[in-house]
């Protein structure tokens, strides 16, 4: 498992782990080193300490931005599941994919994320917490290669990964 999903030399996976990188809009040292360990337990995962030095007690600590680590078990969970999906693609259909069906449907696996969010939150629970946490996840990853929308929470734009004319479904 560890090899399929993390040393695996198969395009798909690199490709995949870039994507995933390149996305993460914070701090560099707050993408964990990939291991068995970090994907399966990514849904418990937290911020490193920002500071590797140690602190005085009177000095407060330095926080990860709001919505980082929410992103992180997005993008770690969605890469290992995709990669499990194109692998069995692979190995047992034996169907490979080229590098921009792999890129496309990472796209379509993190922007079926956000377009959840985003229905969740201004559809159904419809409160300023459920909507500040959406914006707090999503709206870094936006500010670092757009412009973005005042209205994104609501539009219904694809808009990670790149800007393009498709629009997605009404919800």
């Amino acid at each position: 498992m560890e090899h399929i999903l993390i040393h695996c030399n198969a395009t798909p996976t690199r490709a995949i782990w870039e994507l995933a990188r390149t996305t993460w809009p914070h701090d560099h040292r707050l993408w964990p080193d990939t291991t068995i360990g970090i994907i399966l337990g990514c849904g418990s995962i937290v911020a490193p300490d920002r500071d590797p030095h140690p602190r005085r007690p009177d000095q407060p600590q330095e926080r990860s931005p709001k919505g980082a680590m929410r992103l992180l078990q997005i993008l770690l969970s969605e890469s290992a599941y995709l990669i499990w999906v194109l692998r069995c693609e692979r190995e047992i259909q034996k169907r490979t994919q080229p590098i921009t069906e792999v890129n496309n449907r990472w796209h379509h696996a993190i922007n079926a994320r956000l377009t959840d969010d985003k229905i969740l939150a201004t559809k159904i629970k419809r409160d300023k917490k459920s909507t500040q946490t959406v914006k707090n996840t999503w709206e870094h990853v936006f500010r670092k290669d757009a412009d973005l929308p005042d209205d994104w929470i609501t539009s219904r734009e694809v808009l990670v990964g790149r800007r393009t004319r498709h629009t997605l479904p009404p919800y």
